[in-house]
């Protein structure tokens, strides 16, 4: 989960592209859906503002019984240039095959896996750990404690979290996708909690999603337990999106890639976590020169 860059160890920042109908969607507690846009138009976006690794993902995909749009996979990959991760109603050794030929570097097998426990296993040892990543959505059905559900958060498994993350730890994947539902969109913070359980839990690099709303929760979660966050929703209402967030948890001592092109490290943020608007003064210095007769 980390790159060793110049002495440094770099910490990744992925961004989440959901996908509802064929459609970018902001997810909220995996009932409710806004639009955006399309996947691959986010997807370069993304990669020109800095972002380490996409994520994209169809929520419908298991619950329709169908594989992600291998189309939109391939539009997907052709517009970016940062490693790429594919899932949505994986079901079959077959199906990331054909993912992986449409352009996705992994794979993440979440519903799949779960109905099939021989599939995950079977997927690292004929692809390699390096392309297989395992998903887990998962719910707080009560004070402290958690199950894992499927079908958009429909169907309750009755399955621990901590236990299988473990369990699929055991079986080789190269990485872990938790994403809790209960902060699927309303931007109050990663649940640390379990963050620290799962990751305390198993050897294998975590990615952590749901709650993120303003960069100090990233930097939270990063200065708390050693994952790597997944961010979807606040990716997609401002430009450059990416560099401001890595300005931000750079600023803070976290060491990032930043996008030498994209250069907010100088600026100051505001309370709610974006580029603090510059003084007049300042902005004329920067616009108007004074030219001698």
């Amino acid at each position: 989960k980390w790159e060793i860059f110049l002495g440094m160890l770099l910490k990744r920042l992925i961004g989440a592209i959901p996908v509802h109908e064929g459609i970018v969607v902001q997810s909220i507690g995996f009932s409710s859906y806004r639009p955006l846009g399309a996947p691959e138009i986010a997807a370069s976006n993304f990669g020109a503002w800095g972002i380490d690794e996409i994520m994209l993902f169809d929520i419908d995909a298991s619950a329709r019984g169908s594989l992600i749009n291998l189309d939109q996979v391939s539009r997907v990959s052709s517009n970016t240039f940062v490693p790429l991760v594919a899932g949505g109603g994986i079901t079959e050794l077959n199906h990331i095959t054909m993912l992986l030929n449409a352009g996705a570097d992994k794979v993440l097998i979440n519903n799949g896996a779960v109905e099939n426990r021989t599939l995950v296993r079977s997927a690292v040892e004929r692809f390699g750990a390096q392309c297989i990543i395992a998903g887990l959505d998962v719910k707080n059905i009560s004070n402290g404690s958690y199950e894992v559900v499927t079908k958009s958060g429909s169907h309750n498994t009755g399955m621990d979290p901590v236990e299988l993350a473990a369990e699929y730890a055991s079986w080789g994947v190269g990485e872990l996708f938790i994403n809790c539902v209960d902060r699927d969109g309303l931007g109050l913070g990663y649940d640390l909690g379990l963050a620290k359980e799962i990751a305390n839990a198993v050897l294998n690099p975590v990615i952590f999603a749901g709650g993120a709303g303003h960069p100090r929760h990233i930097l939270e979660l990063l200065t708390t337990v050693d994952v790597s966050p997944a961010i979807g929703n606040m990716l997609h209402f401002s430009e450059h999106s990416v560099a401001v967030i890595k300005a931000y948890l750079i600023l803070h001592g976290l060491p990032f890639r930043y996008p030498s092109n994209l250069d907010y490290g100088r600026f100051e943020f505001g309370n709610h976590g974006r580029i603090a608007a510059l003084s007049d003064e300042l902005l004329a210095e920067q616009v108007f020169d004074n030219i001698a007769e």
